[in-house]
């Protein structure tokens, strides 16, 4: 992975056919969603290319932390735009908007005893470095749950870093 400076969010697919890929919400450009193939045992990435280009999309806002469904497609939280968007990264296309109350959209991710329930949370208003005023109706600040999406998503998986795979130019604090 080269020239990237901040990803606003990042998931993890790892199907059972072919290689892990990486999808990675590039902030320092112009938000597209970019796929990298994930080589296991040399621990490098590689090929990467455009699941979702944000500039062609009629959406307005900027992706977030995104997660994944069994079925390979994206559920990705729209900062400043008010709703989620599923994709599919494999034709680089939406398949459905879906509008919540609230304009700050951050995160996402699949839960319930089957990984059918679509937990999304929204950003408040207030904090001391936040100048903006909550608008009238606005439930930012609040966690929602989405049922009957027709998807299930995949059991968290507890992060383990290999420390050796680490390149010398990374810096550890």
């Amino acid at each position: 992975m080269k020239d990237i400076i901040t990803s606003s969010g990042f998931v993890w697919h790892t199907p059972a056919t072919g290689p892990p890929k990486l999808y990675f919400v590039d902030a320092s450009l112009h938000y597209d969603i970019l796929a990298y193939n994930f080589h296991k045992t040399r621990g490098t990435f590689k090929n990467y290319n455009l699941a979702l280009n944000w500039a062609r999309t009629p959406m307005t806002g900027y992706p977030r932390r995104l997660t994944i469904d069994r079925t390979g497609n994206l559920w990705v939280p729209l900062y400043d735009g008010r709703g989620i968007i599923q994709v599919d990264p494999d034709e680089n296309k939406i398949l459905q908007y879906i509008p919540m109350p609230a304009k700050r959209v951050g995160a996402c991710i699949f839960g319930g005893p089957g990984y059918d329930i679509l937990y999304v949370s929204t950003i408040g208003y207030g904090h001391k470095d936040d100048p903006e005023l909550r608008p009238q109706g606005d439930q930012g600040g609040t966690i929602f749950a989405f049922r009957d999406l027709g998807v299930k998503g995949w059991a968290p998986e507890q992060y383990r870093m290999d420390m050796d795979k680490i390149p010398n130019s990374v810096q550890l604090i």
